[in-house]
């Protein structure tokens, strides 16, 4: 079992954030998904399990990275 992978991204970018990583796992999202997703505050914590992959891994962390800092 690979160790998650955490950080945290701003808020407003937890919707493009979510998109692209659903996309990377191969996972679409849909409405009930949205529906449980809590709106969260200006950062939001984020933790991601189950990357058992080295691209997922990477790509995982390029993302946290990325919306971190926009």
């Amino acid at each position: 079992m690979t160790e998650p992978i955490a950080g945290w991204i701003w808020g407003r970018n937890r919707r493009a954030f979510l998109e692209l990583l659903s996309r990377y796992a191969g996972y679409a999202l849909d409405g009930t998904d949205w529906d449980t997703i809590e709106a969260g505050g200006q950062e939001v914590s984020v933790s991601v399990t189950g990357a058992g992959t080295s691209e997922l891994r990477l790509r995982t962390d390029t993302l946290l990275s990325a919306f971190a800092g926009v």
